[in-house]
């Protein structure tokens, strides 16, 4: 305060093969589940900036965060175990493909390159809506005539271009023999599988911290529930609470004493923080975390803590 208080998994890029990466079902749930943490967390971030008086409104009982916490937990197990066994297998086509001489290492990877474009294409050609384009479009006047003749020809062009990139790959698979023809797709399902793994851990592990942070936050305003229920002074309104906040550090959460010594929107030093259960450096802490530490300590020792800026709480 300004007045003193009282208180490594290698790279997907090193992939030898070049093949696209598809995201899994999973993965995409991970994803999603990461952006909505993130979302809460900026809706909450956001509302502090602009002056709002603070609440816990999106801040799960203690017991819903010990459950959300033991299912990132499990989770991000899961993956990183799913991670081994996709990397082991990876490492093992690419100890396969060390053996090979520069012939037919060159021919591997122009089979795994057309193999791919043959996916693309089809898949792309597929999506266009391939040659089935109905006559019944000509219905829609003859202004559109023109343009349906267009996408007609494009349509043609893409369905020749998908049967020449699957003759070329065929070629390319009776050139190579069957054994090499095998180790090139074990190779480029092994590498989509990696990367998949990859990026399934590593999305794991975010959730996983979003929803430790959480969790403190869930546990710092259980303690301070306790603390009211227990505590002398009760609780003070929030509008209390942002001109104490407005006085103490101009309502910025980040801020920092001169000294060094008070942090946060209710200038904590490190000693104080630690005494309602806070860990780490106040000013770093998310402003739901700091308002349920203030709150706590309010609760238990009044404006005490506080000399100056105190006056604005009850």
């Amino acid at each position: 305060m300004n007045c003193p208080p009282t208180r490594s998994a290698p790279s997907a890029s090193s992939a030898s093969l070049s093949v696209p990466s598809v995201p899994s079902v999973p993965l995409l749930f991970a994803m999603a589940a990461v952006v909505v943490i993130s979302l809460f967390s900026l809706a909450l971030s956001s509302e502090i900036a602009v002056g709002q008086p603070s609440n816990r409104e999106g801040v799960p009982s203690l017991d819903e965060a010990d459950v959300q916490l033991e299912l990132a937990h499990t989770r991000n197990q899961r993956a990183q175990m799913r991670l081994i066994q996709v990397e082991s297998a990876y490492f093992d086509t690419q100890d396969g493909l060390d053996i090979l001489d520069a012939q037919q290492g060159d021919l591997l990877l122009r089979l795994a390159d057309a193999r791919s474009d043959a996916i693309a294409l089809a898949v792309a050609s597929y999506v266009g809506g391939g040659e089935a384009v109905k006559e019944v479009e000509l219905l829609l006047g003859p202004g559109r005539a023109s343009d349906i003749s267009w996408r007609r020809h494009l349509v043609v062009a893409q369905a020749a271009s998908v049967s020449e990139s699957a003759t070329s790959y065929n070629e390319l698979a009776v050139e190579a023999g069957t054994e090499l023809h095998q180790l090139a797709i074990d190779a480029q399902r092994a590498q989509v599988a990696y990367e998949t793994g990859l990026a399934e851990a590593e999305s794991a592990e975010q959730f996983l911290a979003d929803v430790e942070q959480l969790h403190a936050i869930a546990l710092a305003w259980h303690r301070s529930d306790i603390a009211v229920a227990e505590g002398r002074f009760g609780e003070a309104p929030a509008s209390n609470w942002e001109r104490l906040r407005m006085c103490e550090a101009s309502g910025n959460y980040g801020a920092i004493s001169k000294s060094g010594i008070y942090r946060g929107a209710y200038q904590f030093d490190r000693q104080t923080w630690k005494t309602v259960g806070g860990e780490g450096d106040p000013a770093a802490a998310p402003p739901l975390e700091q308002d349920a530490r203030a709150r706590e300590l309010f609760a238990r020792r009044g404006n005490a803590p506080w000399p100056v800026c105190g006056r604005f709480l009850p």
